[in-house]
């Protein structure tokens, strides 16, 4: 019996020293239970009254808005990649106030689950001084992730979420469907499929063209911040505004030697005698992977470009 538990203990005792009277006493108040996959964990507007920690398995909490839409709030697992919140798959504000919840959580594969009910909770603080810190401690977790979440929502772009996401939880990329992810991540499904693409392409490059490639990313965003990020014609490009066409974009590729840089036509006549010592030919300039990718010029190349389109749309 006491095996069914282990990862909950262990989980536990990151937190507080249990000696075995005291985990004892925790231990008669769990019981088991499983979720088939598709099963409903909770529904949103049910009060929700049992603490679930997730042994094995996967489930997604979610919010259904007023024209039946939803929006992904949480992924729950048990790896070593899991933070406090993907362990313990509850509405904690249904569970502590014991009032509807206001989302829907339901299992995207098997899952194994440790139960206590909300008065055992209770019961556990109330007979237990380090059961209450540590229900204490897990509040504190919890208000963290969400501070943590609506600043990143605020103040990140889609990129920078989507690099924290990969960082923190890169097997979830390929276990939970598209859209559950970019509804998480706050974008659209079609936004996180090019950003998926843009990141495979740099992973594919061997790491000295990757590093190449990444400099001349962030030159590109440092100007425009808000480009959106697409394969084109089989290499990285930048949208340099909504709905843009492919010349009004800027291209990077990684090639054996060199990186191949591609501004616009008019951008690189504009910098021609900037560009002396590089080849470059009508719409393109290669920079040699031998050699510091020569930022500040990048940087100037591609404001002078967006500028260039900003002033078009204008005239428009």
């Amino acid at each position: 019996m006491g095996l069914m538990f282990e990862h909950y203990k262990k989980f536990i005792e990151q937190y507080i020293n249990l000696n075995l009277v005291e985990w004892k006493l925790i231990e008669s108040k769990l019981t088991l239970t499983s979720f088939k996959k598709g099963e409903t964990i909770l529904h949103q507007g049910d009060v929700c009254k049992n603490l679930y920690f997730i042994n094995s398995g996967l489930a997604r909490g979610f919010v259904i808005d007023a024209n039946g839409k939803d929006f992904t709030w949480s992924i729950y697992f048990n790896d070593t990649h899991a933070h406090m919140t993907n362990l313990f798959v509850t509405d904690y504000e249904s569970f502590l106030n014991q009032q509807p919840s206001s989302i829907h959580i339901e299992a995207l594969e098997d899952c194994e689950i440790v139960v206590t009910s909300f008065l055992d909770v209770e019961f556990i603080y109330n007979n237990l001084k380090k059961g209450e810190r540590f229900g204490r401690l897990m509040a504190q977790e919890a208000y963290k992730y969400l501070h943590h979440q609506i600043i990143n929502r605020e103040t990140k772009s889609a990129k920078e979420r989507f690099e924290e996401f990969l960082e923190q939880t890169p097997h979830l990329l390929n276990k939970v469907p598209q859209y559950h992810i970019a509804t998480f991540l706050g974008i659209t499904p079609q936004h996180l499929s090019r950003l998926k693409k843009a990141n495979a392409y740099l992973i594919d490059q061997p790491k000295a063209t990757q590093q190449a490639l990444e400099e001349l990313r962030s030159c590109i965003l440092e100007v425009v911040p808000h480009a959106t990020q697409l394969i084109n014609y089989g290499v990285l490009a930048f949208a340099l505004r909504e709905g843009a066409k492919a010349h009004e974009q800027i291209m990077i590729a990684g090639y054996k030697h060199h990186i191949g840089f591609y501004p616009h036509p008019d951008t690189i006549e504009a910098f021609e005698k900037d560009l002396r010592g590089y080849k470059f030919a009508k719409g393109s300039v290669q920079f040699p992977l031998n050699k510091p990718i020569p930022k500040e010029l990048v940087i100037k190349m591609v404001r002078y470009r967006y500028e260039q389109l900003q002033k078009e749309r204008l005239k428009q």
